[in-house]
């Protein structure tokens, strides 16, 4: 009987180990795991109300599988790695939960524009960047932020990284706002998807003397 606080665990467990000793840490596709799963017992119904999709989806919500692309899987947690080492691999996903839910609470408040990120303990102030954000658009937002935090995290599409890098050279260059100068401290590049990555630049602020 499946967990009353993980829906179907049982059946995801099973699907798991199964990929587990099939795929290892290879790339997989829900159909490729089927056909070899079906090759081996044929009579196999691991699969709960729902179908194979829906298993695929609880085990990446559960963090033990991550989508790499639209219809590929690998596992993220190894079934040989310590307890330990799982929570390391899942910090981040607890973290992106408590971003989004933070995120969303600010903004249905009206409390702020700019969503407070957590990294690595720090709290940074959005600013959200596209391929038709000026310079003068980061001044403007600048401007309207009262308190900074711990500093300020520049988020774009990984695809334009380059322009967020040059806002970043302009902020750390004191060009876009009197008051502040920024100095690049981190990035990385979230996101379950290949086809849907966002890239994030945290900088911290620095006042003129």
């Amino acid at each position: 009987m499946s967990s009353p606080h993980l829906p179907n665990l049982d059946e995801c467990v099973e699907i798991y180990l199964n990929v587990w000793d099939e795929f290892r840490t290879e790339s997989f596709s829900i159909n490729e795991f089927v056909v070899e799963l079906q090759s081996r017992n044929p009579d196999t119904d691991i699969f709960a109300d729902g179908g194979p999709q829906r298993q695929f989806d609880l085990l990446v919500a559960y963090g033990l599988f991550e989508k790499v692309s639209s219809n590929r899987y690998q596992v993220r947690c190894s079934p040989d790695e310590t307890q330990l080492e799982w929570w390391q691999q899942l910090e981040t996903q607890i973290e992106t939960l408590h971003n989004a839910v933070h995120q969303t609470q600010q903004i249905t408040s009206g409390e702020n524009t700019h969503p407070l990120l957590t990294y690595r303990g720090d709290r940074y102030v959005s600013l959200y960047i596209n391929q038709q954000t000026q310079h003068t658009d980061i001044s403007e937002s600048l401007e309207e932020i009262e308190e900074f935090h711990d500093g300020i995290v520049l988020r774009s599409p990984a695809m334009i990284a380059d322009d967020v890098q040059d806002i970043a050279d302009s902020l750390s260059a004191g060009k876009l706002n009197a008051e502040e100068v920024f100095e690049k401290v981190n990035s990385e590049v979230k996101g379950a998807d290949s086809t849907d990555l966002e890239f994030r630049l945290y900088m911290n602020p620095h006042h003129n003397s």
